[in-house]
């Protein structure tokens, strides 16, 4: 008896284990909803009069 609950156990603590490490096929919480894009435009005037102020190197 004792032999059947331990070969019954041990699968089921190492599927338990997997589950738990891989999120266990839950959705993620950015899932479905649309990217927001948070980096800032390149202003490329400034980009461009930045570059500009760089001295030429000799």
């Amino acid at each position: 008896m004792r032999i059947l609950v331990l070969a019954a156990a041990v699968p089921a603590l190492a599927v338990a284990s997997a589950q738990a490490q891989m999120g266990g096929g839950r959705r993620q919480p950015n899932e479905g909803r649309q990217k927001v894009d948070n980096t800032p435009k390149v202003d490329e005037k400034a980009y461009k009069a930045a570059l500009e102020c760089i001295p030429e190197s000799k």
